[in-house]
């Protein structure tokens, strides 16, 4: 049996590894928290834009933890840094009318672009053409209530896909920087659905197939009598015999 001093050291000796084991729980939880909070958003990249309804409506977003694509187009900045982008998709009526992208409801210096597709695939951004930006620049929007977010419109072209970037002013700092949560409301923008039928062929179409007319057995019987009572080849007579 162990002395009192034996148990004294064994106890010692064992407090070091569950002291260990628990500081290794604590780290394992941290990292999973960590590696969740560092998880960028879903509509992170271009090609997983969040699609707005043609009618409209309310998107709620972060940019928090979001990256910016190889060649992706960049706003206004005065630090060279990538920017935290997060991407929307709308596709207009078939009768257009004035839109309104209203990204007022935001909590840092938002930045706003306007792109219209022009080709496909997207990416490259190659088949964007960029129709501009709001919110360039910390100063305060006259449409919006703070100095944060930014208010923008246009009337787009019929049955067409625009693209928009939402972005922070880089040259600001934290808490109210260049990421953080939002709200856009996508309102106008006209009426009417788009045809997803192929419009018709108005093409040359080939002429109409000729129909092969059927002799009149009245006319060969007068040629035959005619070839009869006058000269006639051989050949012929053997075509009136028949």
């Amino acid at each position: 049996m162990p002395s009192p001093s034996e148990v004294s050291l064994i106890r010692t000796r064992r407090w070091p590894s569950a002291l260990i084991a628990a500081v290794a729980a604590i780290i394992a939880v941290l990292a999973v928290t960590g590696s969740a909070s560092a998880a960028a958003p879903a509509n992170d990249n271009i090609a997983n834009a969040q699609v707005i309804p043609t009618a409209g409506g309310t998107v709620s977003g972060t940019n928090v933890d979001a990256t910016a694509e190889s060649g992706e187009p960049r706003r206004v900045d005065f630090l060279d840094r990538p920017a935290s982008t997060v991407w929307y998709e709308w596709t207009s009526p078939a009768q257009p009318a004035e839109t309104d992208f209203d990204a007022c409801d935001a909590e840092f210096h938002l930045k706003l672009a306007l792109y219209k597709k022009v080709g496909d695939p997207i990416p490259p951004f190659g088949n964007l053409e960029d129709l501009g930006a709001v919110g360039e620049d910390p100063l305060e929007d006259p449409s919006c209530s703070t100095e944060y977010g930014a208010h923008g419109f246009f009337t787009p072209a019929a049955c067409t896909t625009y693209y928009v970037q939402i972005s922070g002013f880089a040259a600001t700092e934290p808490p109210n920087g260049d990421r953080g949560p939002f709200g856009m409301t996508v309102s106008g923008g006209g009426s009417g659905a788009c045809s997803t039928t192929p419009p018709p062929d108005t093409g040359s179409s080939p002429p109409p197939a000729s129909v092969p007319k059927k002799k009149k057995k009245g006319a060969s019987k007068k040629k035959c009598k005619k070839a009869k009572k006058g000269v006639a080849s051989a050949a012929k007579k053997k075509k009136c015999k028949k």
